[in-house]
């Protein structure tokens, strides 16, 4: 058998053996091969936002845009991410960032919509979260965030419903729920007392102008209700919710619905022939027995159906 004495063979042998060593695992240990890339930070980075691991989501994100700054996901990914976690800062300023490296394409840019209807609906950016949401519907009737499928366009529907709440909107807020999110709200409601409907044909007592403005044809009325109690009768003040129309008692003239009192009992409208002081009119309209009841259960609906 020859034997080798070539020294530096085996040397070189040595360190081969040691670097060979060094690049496997051994049962138990966790030694990384090669560092993560950007791609597999940004794919991280969802899996731990899509499991409400917000901050985490954030670390991820933050690590591949250091790793490489121009991929667009890493800033929406960041956006959403701060969006969740409450960094509202942070937030705007990635979608902006990722709104500028998507220009022109429209199917990705929508998500930064999207983000920014949330982001200013929890930062309480009433205004801006029911402009974004609507930019959203308009352009992707049939949304849905494909990171969380609770974003979608009925929600992003009952965020604007929210905003509307919060700004002392409650009609509004009322017919967005009911043409957009549920369309058996009122009907429930109904059911359950919460609110009563009132039509001509049901009206006790007609209802009289109390001011008119006849160069503009516009007029205002009270509407009021009957009650008995006992061998009592008394008209009380109607809390109203909807004023459904407009009608003149002495024909088939239908008026315009200008305005109305949420939670009070005045109407404004116009229409022809003019109205004067002293005519009578039939209402058909939607109250509240106990408003501040059927305000609660609006906004009881709403957080129901708003899980963003």
């Amino acid at each position: 058998m020859k034997v080798y004495n070539n020294k530096p063979v085996a040397v070189l042998l040595v360190v081969f053996l040691v670097i060979l060593n060094s690049q496997c695992f051994r049962k138990g240990e966790n030694i990384p091969t090669f560092p993560p890339t950007s791609d597999s930070l940004i794919e991280d980075g969802w899996s731990a936002f899509e499991s409400g691991k917000y901050d985490k989501a954030v670390e991820h994100f933050t690590e591949a845009k250091n790793r490489d700054a121009a991929v667009p996901d890493t800033y929406r990914g960041l956006a959403w991410s701060q969006t969740r976690a409450l960094d509202f800062t942070g937030a705007e300023t990635n979608f902006k960032v990722y709104m500028t490296l998507v220009t022109g394409q429209e199917d990705k840019l929508i998500d930064a919509y999207a983000g920014f209807a949330t982001m200013y609906s929890a930062s309480g950016q009433d205004e801006d979260a029911i402009q974004w949401c609507h930019t959203v519907v308009e352009k992707s009737p049939q949304y849905v965030f494909e990171h969380d499928a609770r974003v979608n366009a009925k929600s992003l529907n009952t965020i604007v419903a929210k905003s509307y709440y919060n700004m002392s909107d409650y009609l509004t807020a009322l017919n967005i729920i009911q043409e957009d999110v549920d369309n058996t709200f009122i009907q429930t409601l109904l059911e359950n007392g919460i609110i009563a409907q009132v039509t001509g044909a049901e009206i006790k007592v007609k209802i009289p102008v109390i001011s008119s403005t006849p160069l503009t044809s516009q007029a205002s009325l009270t509407v009021t209700r009957q009650v008995i109690a006992g061998t009592d009768t008394s008209m009380v003040g109607v809390n109203l919710v909807k004023v459904l129309e407009i009608r003149s008692a002495d024909g088939p003239s239908q008026y315009t619905v200008l305005s109305f009192n949420q939670g009070d009992n005045r109407i404004n409208f116009s229409g022809n022939p003019v109205p004067r002081n002293g005519d009578w009119f039939h209402v058909d309209y939607l109250y509240a027995p106990d408003y501040g009841l059927f305000l609660s259960r609006l906004l009881s609906k709403i957080d129901e159906m708003q899980t963003l």
